[in-house]
């Protein structure tokens, strides 16, 4: 396999990992914090319990294949791999991530609420890491379009 087709395939590969990361990621801290929202669903219903435990699944399941994928990949390859584009497109979702997450933190210090620290420090968590994560996925969609411009070409998001 040429040096570029392995590149498309690693970054292929790593997107569909980010996306199953975040779904992962979204529902297994959601439905905690949908437990600490609503107390009596969680202990009228295990749902909200098996939930989290298939998002954690999900989650520690995409961790790993990400851990493996750099694994495979070759110093060069590597490198390939964390272009300028890849870094700039990082610092953006991680700049949005981090603001999002403060404002969404404002009206919890504002509002007296019936929930603890705890479940604040979950849903900031739930916020920030699927904001970030999903504005990277986001941004990364330009290189998707061209990773599959056989489906449906996109405008690159600026």
């Amino acid at each position: 396999m040429s040096s570029t087709k392995r590149i498309l395939e690693f970054e292929r590969r790593r997107i569909i990992s980010l996306l199953w990361f975040l779904v992962g990621f979204a529902v297994w801290q959601g439905s905690r914090v949908l437990e600490a929202f609503a107390p009596s669903f969680s202990t009228a219903s295990p749902i909200p319990t098996v939930l989290a435990l298939l998002g954690w699944a999900i989650w520690i399941y995409h961790l790993g294949r990400m851990l493996l994928l750099k694994r495979e990949m070759s110093d060069r390859e590597e490198q390939q791999m964390n272009d300028e584009r890849i870094q700039k497109n990082r610092r953006r979702s991680f700049t949005i991530g981090f603001w999002v997450m403060l404002v969404a933190t404002c009206p919890l210090l504002f509002v007296e609420t019936a929930f603890t620290v705890a479940t604040a420090a979950n849903l900031m968590l739930l916020i920030g890491i699927t904001s970030s994560v999903g504005a990277f996925l986001y941004f990364e969609s330009d290189g998707l379009s061209t990773m599959f411009s056989g489906l449906s070409p996109q405008p690159a998001h600026e």
